[in-house]
């Protein structure tokens, strides 16, 4: 008797952790981001500019994991500005 009371006080340990542990998201289980083309360099033409900020925010969306905070974004941005835009 003793033995068996020993294998269920095992067995709902056991249950005890795997339910915490299914409880917690694993970090190896966070979505990856998606592979996009980068969007389009931007010199400063004014024509090009909504299309330009259509595909920053396109890939700014898309990809959480990758830009997690507000100075990630603006160094992505900037990243892609060239010429006048840059100046």
């Amino acid at each position: 008797m003793q033995r068996l009371a020993e294998q269920l006080a095992t067995a709902n340990a056991r249950i005890a952790a795997l339910e915490a542990e299914r409880q917690q998201p694993p970090a190896d289980r966070t979505p990856k981001d998606p592979k996009l083309p980068p969007p389009s360099e931007f010199s400063g033409k004014i024509s090009e500019f909504r299309n330009f900020m259509a595909q920053c925010t396109l890939t700014l969306t898309m990809c959480p994991n990758t830009y997690t905070t507000d100075e990630k974004k603006v160094l992505f941005v900037i990243s892609l500005l060239r010429g006048n835009a840059l100046s």
